[in-house]
């Protein structure tokens, strides 16, 4: 884009049987700007977007310094339609949602962690995982606090039968995500690739399945 054209920032990921989904606009620093550091929100003024899908079509609501939501049902193995306009320039934008995602092993809703036996390869800890996912085209871990703060990214590839954690006790959280296409090259990719017609960022979708995590 040119410097005197502003390009607006679309990040929103649709997670399947969640309440809410949340979207963050913001504009991008031009080329020739200084960087800021903190990104410049775009104005509930300057928005008129929706999403449509199987549930039906739900405006994006503003929540905060440019934060929007929408309380729409995301069910897995369909497609959703990000579509209207940011400052009267159009958007627009598709995710397919994956149809299934089974986390076989670990089984149980709370990991235990037993420091004596998954933690004598020193200074790991293992967990056998088994994980399979219909219509994703990548799987990810983040493992996280109870204050719901991301501390560990784990991205398996196939074939992998263990979870390698880093011991430390304030990990309470695992977040098994099945993405879609747009997500994982988005966020996994050195140069993130756009899914967003008229704008730039990211419209995707995934399937999640949480679990807790015990130390013992």
């Amino acid at each position: 884009m040119a410097p005197t054209d502003r390009l607006p920032v679309v990040q929103g990921l649709l997670i399947a049987g969640e309440d809410s989904q949340f979207f963050r606009l913001t504009w991008a620093d031009s080329p020739d700007s200084a960087y800021a550091g903190t990104p410049d929100p775009i104005l509930l003024t300057d928005v008129a977007l929706t999403v449509s899908g199987p549930g039906g079509t739900q405006p994006l609501v503003p929540l905060g310094s440019g934060i929007f939501t929408i309380i729409l049902p995301i069910l897995p193995d369909s497609t959703y339609q990000l579509s209207g306009t940011i400052a009267g320039a159009a958007i627009s934008a598709t995710t397919r949602v994956p149809g299934a995602f089974i986390v076989a092993q670990p089984a149980a809703d709370t990991v235990v962690i037993t420091e004596a036996t998954d933690c004598a390869d020193f200074p790991d800890c293992h967990i056998p995982i088994d994980l399979s996912a219909t219509g994703a085209t990548r799987i990810t871990i983040e493992v996280r606090d109870s204050s719901n703060t991301i501390l560990q990214v784990i991205e398996p590839v196939a074939g992998d039968t263990v979870l390698t954690l880093i011991p430390f006790k304030n990990f309470t959280r695992l977040y098994f995500y099945a993405l879609d296409a747009n997500a994982a090259a988005f966020v996994y990719t050195e140069e993130p690739a756009s899914s967003v017609t008229g704008g730039y960022g990211l419209f995707g979708s995934a399937l999640l399945v949480r679990k807790g995590l015990r130390w013992q």
